[in-house]
């Protein structure tokens, strides 16, 4: 899969706001900061279930950002970041598994 060169720009708001969050979130909360984190991840993914078609582009854009590697200058631990990436990753990979299950079964279509 090859990202667009403006993933972003492709992107609804409301879904690209969500991604923006999620990455500062990411890299720039305490560690105990997890239960705001976390309603951001399930906020873009209530996003992405509303619109699934938006999955690769979301996934493209999160690895560009979050491949970076850690800062010591950020407020979350090492460890923590590559927990909260790790967890990104693994919703990504179950959402696009129930997607392309809905999609075999015929529940929406995927554009």
């Amino acid at each position: 899969m090859r990202a667009p060169s403006s993933i972003d720009e492709e992107l609804p708001l409301e879904i690209n706001d969500c991604v923006a969050i999620l990455v500062a979130l990411t890299t720039s909360t305490h560690d105990w900061h997890r239960e705001v984190f976390q309603s951001v991840l399930s906020d873009l993914l209530g996003q992405i279930r509303i619109l699934p078609s938006v999955i690769d582009n979301v996934r493209c854009l999160l690895e560009r950002e979050l491949s970076v590697p850690y800062c010591p200058q950020w407020r979350v631990s090492e460890m923590e970041y590559e927990r909260r990436k790790r967890l990104v990753f693994l919703c990504l990979r179950d959402i696009n598994g129930a997607i392309d299950n809905a999609l075999n079964a015929g529940q929406f279509e995927h554009s």
